[in-house]
């Protein structure tokens, strides 16, 4: 059992932010979990919503706690035959290819993405850009479920602010809440004039 103090978000909001630590392996202050492991959260209200002051026999406040409990696994292990991306490519607002691309043009980032599995699968694909320096300059994502072994296309749009050396990078993960990895990551090399 760790203790961690949570802090309200601001004046009144009924939201606290905590961080808990974790760790793989034995570290002081950390909580050692590996991915999989079901761990619950527990918090204790002394003053909740719908608190009451009572006194108790000797006079002494004995206000009316309300406990919270959540429930969250730890990761779990990448499954990235789920789904297959496509390499990213860039065409035109119409869909045709794009061959050189200019700073300030607007362009669309397209990607066709297939469901290896025979069910189903909600998934948020994303597609990020990075610099030369390995900074992302763009970053946007498509929700959609992929039909049994079905294939989906994504296009998003981008318009290139500097003129320089990109690296588009496109993966699929389950979705933004609680996020598991679905696929490799697939990139490309473009050069912006």
């Amino acid at each position: 059992m760790t203790n961690v103090q949570a802090i309200e978000t601001g004046a009144n909001t009924g939201m606290f932010k905590a961080v808990i630590q974790t760790s793989r392996t034995f570290s002081t202050g950390a909580l050692q979990v590996s991915n999989g492991d079901n761990v619950t959260v527990e918090y204790e209200d002394s003053f909740p919503t719908n608190f009451r002051q009572k006194f108790d026999n000797n006079g002494t406040l004995a206000g009316s706690t309300q406990k919270f409990r959540v429930n969250t696994v730890v990761g779990t292990a990448a499954n990235t035959d789920s789904t297959t991306p496509g390499a990213p490519a860039l065409a035109n607002v119409d869909g045709s290819s794009v061959a050189e691309v200019t700073s300030g043009q607007q362009v669309v980032i397209t990607s066709n993405v297939k469901n290896n599995d025979e069910q189903p699968r909600p998934a948020t694909v994303i597609v990020e850009v990075r610099n030369e320096d390995g900074i992302t300059v763009y970053l946007q994502w498509q929700t959609a479920t992929i039909a049994a072994n079905g294939e989906i296309p994504v296009g998003l749009s981008w318009i290139p602010e500097d003129s320089g050396d990109y690296t588009i990078r496109t993966f699929v993960i389950s979705d933004l809440t609680n996020p598991q990895v679905l696929s490799e990551v697939v990139t490309s090399e473009v050069t912006v004039s």
